[in-house]
């Protein structure tokens, strides 16, 4: 654009413009982030703080899980039919990271009973994802059931999230209903 024809538009309007656009590209992009951590499911279910989840994966499987979420984080924790693993997906718009970015980190569940289960997790942009094996599922389970709250410790980092666990009894239970095909 020549000089003589951006002139012909105010100053504060073209600054103004360009915030719009800037601001509407990263509105964009969040709602990409948490779109793409929560996956194509559904909502099942609302139950308290937790909402069962469901839907169809990339490679035509069922998914089923929970989910808990606020304006800037979710946790997501999913099966996939036919795999003896869960997988789980911490996402913090806040983070800031690009979307190509691959990092190692921890995830710790810290009960109020003081029982941890640790995880190493690798980071995707905005998104951190690990998988809960089999052997720990009784665990968290029986957890997630009986306490009220519980934290999750980021690593490294020291970030905390305190996630309030009332309403994950019903929503687990609606996603075993999911997982059996109900």
């Amino acid at each position: 654009m020549r000089q003589t024809e951006r002139s012909r538009w105010p100053k504060g309007v073209v600054y103004r413009l360009r915030a719009t656009v800037v601001a509407a590209a990263l509105l964009l992009t969040l709602a990409g982030a948490a779109r793409e951590a929560l996956g194509a499911v559904k909502i099942l279910a609302r139950s308290g703080a937790w909402a069962a989840i469901g839907g169809i994966a990339d490679d035509g499987k069922r998914t089923c899980g929970v989910a808990s979420w606020d304006q800037n984080r979710l946790v997501s924790i999913k099966h996939f039919a036919g795999r003896s693993f869960w997988a789980a997906q911490l996402t913090n718009l806040a983070w800031n990271r690009p979307s190509g970015t691959k990092a190692r980190g921890f995830v710790q569940f810290i009960f109020p009973d003081r029982r941890v289960l640790t995880h190493l997790a690798t980071y995707y942009g905005n998104t951190l994802q690990f998988l809960i094996y089999p052997v720990e599922l009784p665990i968290l389970e029986t957890e997630l059931r009986r306490s009220p709250s519980m934290l999750l410790m980021i690593l490294p980092g020291q970030e905390t999230w305190r996630l309030d666990l009332s309403g994950v009894a019903d929503a687990l239970a609606r996603m075993e209903q999911c997982d059996a095909g109900r």
